[in-house]
């Protein structure tokens, strides 16, 4: 029976494939030993993977901009806050938003496959990418009038890096950064504890969101809320109203002129289909989708679509034993009467690896693809999917009843009663009810929740650490991947994931000083070998996500991080 499954599938598999590759042109860009970065003078490598994926779109219209408008965009999360320092900052959550208003230091060209500038005029390395430099442009002003400088630009990045900082970029600075100078008012170097050659990423994302210093010290904890005064992007801060809308006017004072449009506003449409079908009945103009179903019917309606493939963008994550920080006596039992600060090693059972294989071996990605996604997501057990340049033939668990009761079978004779917490948000809801279906055919006991929005889940996951298996992207695009294995997940004992592996470890050194496209790759296959080893995660399918334009939308720029740029977007009549 399981065969005949997987044949059934195949057919609709490549159909799938077929169809986001229309969707997708990936861009595999020649080896590049260094010379290549924000400008042409730089000596430093500043590159990215070497290859990219992204859709064709209005970008590159030959239409003459229309000036005035407001452009609306249906979120795929809703805005938790707008300081970098204290949110996860990616396409999918707040960086939309806050690129918009704070602009970001390097932007990544996805279809060069190179960083180049944005807010900074340039960045360069020395040769062993153990000293980077940012130049910045002369005469940038925050919307509160003080001056964007490298002491603004050395301040703002240093808040993340605070013992209290909630940022997802945090472990990668606090890691590799040694020192940031503002050697003069345009210029800040960043010397690093050990060579990065990746290290212009984190400038994409949240700490190349730069705030204005006095803004923050004049708002103090407000900050995260009312923002007013404290970016100097194409967009302004205007106004918010926590579950209804962001809305932010145009910057007449950009470095690169005005934008365009007069308004962005953002607002949360619901669930994929929903916010699909508001963008079709113009109520939106763009939305920002990571719904193969949505997508899917997207292209078959004619949009075009700023889209970045992200492997692993759907898995089942497995807690292998993070460390849990107390707070308010939370998460519960193990923080009970607590003191805050407290650490404490998490008690879940996908600590023990043959918990963690038997959910891999229990796990039918067709089924999944079926019941979830309708036929049209891209599954497989690898994590890097044939369909990617970065693709390795490195042979993963894949679906086997007989192997995964054997396992739980096993581990319940050291004592472990077999029972996990599954945990997947409201507008998820099936592939929790379809996982724990599968759980419990192989001698699982699953307590599922599906009570909590894609933001709570977030949180669970992220800052409580409080979660056995858990639905979940992994966040990687194709740009610096690497970033998302160094800073938050795998380096042992800090990860997210709580992963202890020294073959993990190992493939990261191999991977933080590739620069070229065949040393990208062969990091990849090292990290994909570590995966399949240790099984931190389940991969379950390839994800494409991003913004679905309006049909009278152009101008849109992709960056690195899932993130697109409005600043020379507009509306045509």
């Amino acid at each position: 029976m399981e065969h005949r499954s997987q044949a059934r599938s195949r057919p609709r598999r490549r159909m799938a494939i077929a169809a986001l590759a229309a969707l997708a042109i990936v861009a595999a860009a020649c080896g590049d030993d260094g010379g290549d970065a924000a400008e042409p003078s730089n000596t430093g490598s500043a590159t990215g993977t070497g290859a990219s994926a992204v859709a064709t779109s209005s970008t590159t219209t030959t239409i003459a901009p229309v000036l005035g408008g407001t452009l609306t965009i249906g979120q795929f999360a809703g805005t938790t806050g707008f300081d970098p320092a204290n949110a996860t900052v990616a396409g999918s959550t707040n960086g939309l938003e806050m690129a918009a208003m704070y602009g970001q230091l390097i932007r990544y060209d996805a279809t060069t496959a190179k960083y180049v500038p944005g807010m900074a005029a340039g960045i360069s390395s020395n040769t062993d990418f153990t000293e980077w430099t940012v130049k910045l442009r002369a005469n940038v002003k925050f919307g509160d009038g003080t001056d964007y400088n490298a002491a603004a630009v050395k301040s703002s990045i240093e808040r993340h890096m605070t013992a209290t900082a909630r940022s997802t970029a945090r472990p990668a600075l606090i890691q590799y950064v040694d020192s940031i100078t503002a050697t003069d008012p345009l210029t800040v170097v960043f010397k690093l504890k050990q060579g990065w050659a990746g290290f212009p990423f984190l400038l994409t994302v949240g700490p190349g969101l730069v705030l204005s210093p006095t803004a923050v010290e004049k708002a103090g904890a407000n900050i995260a809320s009312d923002p007013t005064g404290a970016g100097a992007g194409p967009f302004l801060f205007s106004t918010f109203k926590a579950g209804e809308a962001l809305t932010l006017k145009k910057n007449p004072n950009y470095w690169d002129g005005a934008p365009y449009l007069d308004e962005l506003k953002f607002i949360q449409a619901g669930a994929a289909d929903k916010t699909y079908i508001a963008l079709q009945s113009g109520t939106l103009q763009a939305a920002y989708l990571r719904d193969p179903v949505a997508l899917a019917s997207a292209k078959k309606d004619g949009f075009t679509s700023v889209l970045f493939p992200s492997p692993g963008g759907n898995i089942a994550l497995l807690n292998s034993g993070t460390t849990i920080t107390c707070t308010g006596g939370a998460p519960a039992p193990l923080c009970t009467g607590k003191p805050d600060a407290t650490k404490i090693e998490s008690t879940a059972p996908t600590r023990d690896p043959k918990v963690r294989l038997a959910v891999a071996y229990a796990i039918d990605r067709n089924a999944i693809n079926d019941r979830v996604y309708s036929g049209t997501a891209v599954v497989g057990a690898q994590l890097i999917d044939k369909s990617l340049p970065m693709y390795s033939d490195v042979k993963f668990p894949d679906y086997n009843v007989t192997e995964a009761k054997r396992l739980v079978t096993e581990a319940k004779a050291t004592g472990w009663n077999g029972s996990v917490r599954v945990l997947a948000d409201t507008t998820n809801a099936n592939w929790g009810i379809t996982v724990k279906s599968m759980l419990e055919a192989v001698g699982f006991t699953v307590e599922l929740d599906t009570s909590k929005p894609i933001s709570g889940v977030i949180t669970q996951v992220s800052a409580q650490r409080d979660y056995d298996i858990a639905s979940w992207g992994s966040g990687m695009d194709l740009s610096d991947a690497d970033f998302f294995f160094t800073s938050t997940n795998f380096v042992s004992g800090t990860g997210r994931y709580g992963l202890k592996s020294a073959q993990f470890d190992a493939a990261l050194d191999t991977m933080r000083l590739a620069s070229t496209f065949d040393q990208k790759k062969a990091g990849y296959k090292a990290l994909s070998e570590a995966w399949a080893k240790d099984m931190p995660a389940v991969p379950i399918a390839t994800i494409y996500q991003g913004l679905v334009e309006g049909k009278n939308l152009r101008g849109v720029v992709a960056s690195g991080g899932g993130i697109v740029a409005f600043d020379k977007a507009f509306l045509t009549k």
